[in-house]
């Protein structure tokens, strides 16, 4: 997508109060992002479960005069479908947290993660009791990652949803160097947020 026609689409959805043509191009996107966060942790769902999260998506977008259209930045260094995904995958995760799920397969974020796994094999006798995630190691990771920057966010979002790092890379629009660098920085903060939290 263009620079062009992102800023057309947030002056329609900003100004204009007009957000059509903004559902239009990301509806499917949302979906197919809320449907693979749900999937990613296993959470049991329907489709009726799919279509109500990517409605609160919008809702999102929308709510208080466009508040979280108006954060978003080109200046950032990622575009707005990329923006859009994170608030998408915040909803879930906000969904999860808010329903409970105790039996979340958090594994998956944690493999990707390798270096915040061993963080956490050190300091915990297993993460998992019968194959539960332990609430409290979830929700230190979530308060840890809140506290990072919206760029290091973004980035261990799409890391710990296999994107590679080329990929990442191009939609960040910086060099495989540059994304790997910050990958390791962020995964360095989480650890100390993490110490500090525990």
């Amino acid at each position: 997508m263009t620079r062009e026609k992102e800023r057309s689409l947030l002056y329609e959805c900003i100004q204009c109060k007009n957000p059509e043509n903004l559902f239009l191009e990301f509806w499917n996107m949302v979906y197919a992002t809320v449907k693979k966060t749900l999937c990613k942790y296993r959470i049991d769902h329907s489709l009726e479960d799919i279509k109500d999260l990517r409605n609160d998506v919008f809702a999102e977008l929308l709510d208080k005069n466009c508040k979280k259209l108006k954060q978003y930045s080109e200046d950032k260094g990622y575009g707005l479908p990329a923006w859009i995904q994170l608030i998408a995958i915040h909803t879930v995760l906000q969904y999860i947290r808010k329903n409970d799920y105790t039996n979340i397969k958090y594994s998956k974020l944690k493999t990707s993660l390798d270096e915040i796994e061993n963080l956490i094999e050190d300091n915990h006798q297993g993460l998992f009791e019968g194959g539960m995630i332990l609430k409290e190691e979830l929700k230190m990771l979530n308060t840890g990652i809140e506290q990072l920057s919206t760029n290091d966010r973004l980035l261990l979002k799409l890391y710990s949803d296999d994107v590679s790092l080329n990929n990442i890379a191009t939609i960040l629009q910086k060099t495989r160097e540059a994304v790997d660098t910050q990958k390791c920085r962020a995964i360095a903060k989480l650890k100390t947020l993490i110490k500090e939290i525990r």
